[in-house]
Formats: structure tokens, C-alpha cells, sequence
């Protein structure tokens, strides 16, 4: 199977350490990358010399917050068809259609539970699946 880049951008170590443990087990041939703000996250995909094949945003980050970031990445040449996913402790309407508006591939509040994110991403890792799915 064909190795898949990913990357989180999120400012909480701790909610990054679980992301990676469920994608680790879930899906053994994504890579994962790690940033903890917005402004991080475009200055690491302007310099990554491998696609990032998922993009994992939280809204709530320090300097450039998730949809500001959202709308930036958007103008790369390189990323505007890559699914980007708002993984954030939001579960306000407003935040998912603002997210759905600029561009969200897919909108996940963070699961409180384990099992629960792992379902989550699990089905959100699935449904992007482009390599599979010529489709995308």
C-alpha cells in the first residue's frame, strides 16, 4: 500500500498524542506531521517536499486560527483538492458552516471518547480515501 502523508495542525499536544496513537493503529501506511498553529501550518506546506494527502485543522489555535488557515491553504495550487478536515472542541453551528463556506472537506467535533474517535477517523480516513477511489 502506498505510504499517505497527513497533517495535524492543533495547538493541544495531548489531543495530538491521541490523534496520532488511533491514526498509528488504524492506518500503519499514514505518516503523520505535526504543527500547532496556523502560521505553522502554511510555512510547513510551502516547505514539505511530499504532498500532504489529508489536512487536519483545529479551529481554535494561536496566531492564525483554523478557518483563517483553511482559507489560505485553499489558494495553494497544490492543496485545493486535498480534504481538509475541521477537528476541533466546536460544536457550534456557526463554526460548521463558516468551516462548510470556506472550504471544509469535513467538519468533526474532537469525540471525548477513544473509541469514538477512533470510529470517527477511522470513517473520515475512509470516505477521503482517494487512492482507492480514483473518483476523487
Amino acid at each position: 500500500m502506498d505510504k499517505l502523508n497527513l497533517l495535524i495542525a492543533d495547538d493541544d499536544s495531548d489531543d495530538k498524542e491521541l490523534f496520532i496513537e488511533v491514526i498509528n493503529e488504524l492506518f500503519p501506511h499514514i505518516h503523520c506531521f505535526t504543527v500547532s498553529d496556523g502560521e505553522e501550518t502554511l510555512f510547513f506546506l510551502e516547505k514539505i517536499k511530499d504532498k500532504i494527502d489529508y489536512i487536519f485543522l483545529d479551529i481554535n489555535m494561536p496566531r492564525l486560527n483554523g478557518i483563517e488557515c483553511l482559507t489560505k491553504i485553499k489558494l495553494f495550487d497544490t492543496y485545493k483538492n486535498t480534504p481538509i478536515i475541521m477537528y476541533t472542541t466546536s460544536c457550534l453551528e456557526a463554526d460548521k458552516i463558516l468551516a462548510y463556506q470556506n472550504g471544509a472537506s469535513y467538519f468533526l467535533t474532537k469525540p471525548v471518547k477513544f473509541l469514538d474517535l477512533k470510529q470517527s477517523l477511522y470513517e473520515i480516513i475512509s470516505k477521503f480515501n482517494f487512492k482507492s477511489n480514483p473518483s476523487n
